[in-house]
């Protein structure tokens, strides 16, 4: 088969996004591209089929947000340690957090639009916006804790994500504990939304229908709220990718779950393959994983260092 032929049915495997098409058993013709270039190829059009697997608003989908954003409604209206004017983001530049960031904005551009969040069509809009500037902007401070074993590239994604979306952001250099203190007893921090998701969490006892719980000794009072509790891996990349939100570009280089750089490494599921030969040098986005039980399987313990 020559080159020009090979390019035809790339363009008609790509036209018709026959996204298996690299587990199908007629792939022969991958083998007769000698270079990078046409690595590439293969490559970004792998990536651009995987990707239309995100663009439905699933049922099951839209549900986890409508009982996340409607255990926070109430929140806002019935628990006087959650104020909308005053909304404290734990935002460390990671996929959950910045889905709990996402869930947030979508709230808060219903009630300035007078849309209803359970709706699906004010959904769509708000994903067709593209992270709109809202007049609630203001009301939105994320918290950032420095440490020098964080990413370069992580500090620079939350700096400049603050100043593209126009929020507030509080850069702590101290430890989590004093830099809460320092928060609930200067800036009247009653309540954190946080990215943490039900598989974060081993208790066997935990209720998953309960979002909000209150702190224990030795943090400082406050109240938690699990935004993205009952999502999944897929879910989070799913409302990233719908709402088009940008990610830090770690989770384009190899990476599925980002810690610091003293205890995270690349996660071998994500280096592309072709014909059962891994390319190095190609690595998919985080949102590929297949295998998605090794979503932090390449997060090593510092204690082993």
């Amino acid at each position: 088969m020559s080159i020009q032929d090979s390019n035809s049915n790339i363009y008609e495997i790509k036209k018709n996004k026959k996204f298996d098409y690299l587990e199908s058993n007629n792939i022969d013709y991958i083998s007769t591209f000698p270079n990078n270039h046409n690595k590439l190829s293969i490559f970004n059009i792998y990536k651009e089929n995987f990707k239309s697997k995100f663009e439905d608003i699933t049922d099951n989908f839209f549900q986890k947000i409508n009982f996340s954003l409607n255990c926070l409604d109430d929140a806002f209206i019935n628990n006087n340690n959650f104020d909308i004017n005053n909304i404290f983001i734990s935002f460390n530049g990671g996929k959950d957090c910045l889905a709990s960031f996402i869930l947030i904005k979508y709230y808060l551009f219903c009630k300035e639009n007078n849309l209803d969040f359970k709706i699906k069509a004010s959904f769509e809009k708000f994903s067709k916006e593209k992270s709109p500037l809202l007049k609630y902007n203001k009301n939105i401070k994320l918290i950032y804790f420095l440490n020098k074993k964080n990413f370069d590239v992580e500090e620079d994604y939350v700096y400049e994500f603050s100043k593209t979306e126009n929020v507030e952001i509080y850069f702590i250099y101290s430890d989590y504990i004093l830099g809460l203190k320092f928060l609930t007893e200067i800036n009247s921090l009653k309540s954190i939304i946080m990215g943490t998701r039900e598989d974060d969490l081993k208790y066997e006892f935990y209720n998953s229908d309960i979002l909000i719980h209150e702190s224990t000794s030795p943090y400082p009072k406050f109240f938690r709220f699990y935004s993205v509790f009952k999502f999944n891996y897929e879910d989070i990349w799913r409302l990233i990718l719908l709402t088009k939100f940008e990610y830090m570009k770690l989770y384009d280089e190899g990476f599925s779950s980002i810690g610091n750089k003293l205890n995270t490494k690349i996660n071998e599921n994500l280096i592309f393959e072709i014909n059962g030969k891994k390319e190095n040098g190609f690595f998919l986005p985080a949102w590929c994983l297949k295998e998605k039980v090794t979503e932090r399987c390449f997060r090593e313990s510092e204690k082993n260092k």
